[in-house]
């Protein structure tokens, strides 16, 4: 049966934001200047406004279409939680901008390292969505991102305690925090994601 839109495109280019807005801000973390800080800031914004955009579109769209490849309910959850990953990155400099952290935290960069492969992982497996039914690689691209956020789990305690010994200001303790939260919660939602479709191929297949 042919359907009138092709959702499994719109969740790959709904990615394909979140997979801009963290390059973005590995670019910027590698080569750290704070003057850049507003500019950076809001092009990643505007990543994140395109991705609304986009989420409000397919909602729309689901709104008038009564048969689809996958249960609306099941393309809608996925479409969500993709808005929740552009939204957490977003919220990354938003957060340094907030607390006006003038200097790289330590353990931001080896974060941000692992959240970029978070998506790139998602990309991948969204990518290969479309064949849940037959894939042979889907299962294996799946598994990689709880990897990841068991990696970041990690280097987020260290980075939390570090900080406590290290840091005596309160408010650069304060705005790191933030900062190294909200980097942990794009792993977070990445595996949240990897849940999500586990779930979806198993309601569907």
């Amino acid at each position: 049966m042919k359907h009138k839109n092709d959702y499994f495109a719109y969740l790959i280019k709904q990615v394909g934001f979140a997979e801009n807005s963290i390059k973005k801000l590995l670019k910027y973390f590698e080569n750290f200047n704070y003057n850049s800080l507003e500019t950076t800031k809001n092009e990643i914004h505007e990543f994140e406004h395109q991705a609304d955009e986009l989420y409000f579109e397919i909602q729309d769209k689901l709104s008038t279409e009564f048969i689809t490849v996958i249960d609306q309910e099941d393309i809608l959850s996925i479409v969500q939680k993709l808005d929740d990953l552009t939204d957490a990155i977003d919220e990354v400099l938003l957060n340094f901008y907030m607390y006006n952290l003038e200097k790289l935290p330590e353990h931001a960069l080896p974060l941000t390292v692992i959240a970029n492969r978070c998506v790139a992982a998602i990309l991948d497996a969204i990518t290969e969505f479309k064949n849940y039914k037959k894939s042979k690689t889907l299962d294996g691209l799946l598994k990689i991102v709880p990897t990841l956020e068991q990696e970041a789990d990690k280097v987020f305690v260290e980075a939390i305690h570090n900080l406590y010994i290290k840091e005596n200001d309160f408010k650069i303790i304060t705005g790191t925090r933030e900062v190294y939260l909200s980097l942990e919660n794009i792993c977070d939602i990445s595996n949240e994601l990897v849940e999500l479709i586990h779930q979806v191929i198993i309601k569907n297949t």
